[in-house]
């Protein structure tokens, strides 16, 4: 992922104020309109999980995605899709930049994820995946997580399916077709 100029930087963060501004100015000379409040409180809270995105671009944090958000039928495309805009509040075009992929890619995953309802399970957050595994386009994204987790984390096939949800043979075959690859490389 490119990494943001000091000036494109800053940019941000003067735009960030600005909104925070306007809203505190907004907020104080409408006090009475209640429906007014309830749009610059989700303004505000827009506002706020960008000062946290761009904190954590300035730390140098990696995105971590918990291994229980897997546990679902959909995809991992889909389900990472999901994760990132639901939860994390990423643009389509800042997914598709983490995982290597076009937005338009990551904008059909998401909606496929969508119209599934997907409901993602974000409680337990013990074992967790840096987003930038996802990145290598050579692997698909259950090959690159059941990789991850059995040689980073050590976790058996067994551990990893029941993990996932899903059956010892799926994991097999997808750590399987990883280890060829790896193999013809």
């Amino acid at each position: 992922m490119r990494k943001n100029s000091y000036k494109d930087s800053r940019i941000s963060e003067i735009s960030v104020a600005d909104a925070l501004i306007q809203a505190q100015n907004a907020i104080a000379s409408n006090a009475g309109n209640p429906e007014l409040l309830k749009q610059l409180k989700t303004q505000l809270q827009q506002s706020i999980k960008q000062i946290d995105q761009l904190l954590a671009e300035k730390s140098g944090a990696e995105i971590v995605l918990p291994v229980s958000i897997f546990k679902s039928d959909i995809s991992a495309l889909e389900i990472i899709s999901a994760y990132l805009k639901d939860v994390k509040s990423l643009k389509f075009s800042d997914i598709a930049k983490l995982l290597n992929r076009d937005d338009r890619t990551i904008w059909h995953a998401y909606k496929r994820a969508q119209s599934k309802n997907v409901q993602l399970d974000t409680t337990s957050a013990s074992i967790t995946v840096p987003i930038s595994v996802f990145s290598n386009r050579n692997y698909a994204p259950l090959e690159v997580l059941v990789t991850y987790l059995k040689d980073s984390q050590k976790l058996s096939l067994t551990e990893i399916g029941r993990l996932l949800s899903r059956s010892i043979k799926t994991v097999w075959t997808a750590y399987d077709r990883a280890q060829k690859k790896v193999n013809h490389e």
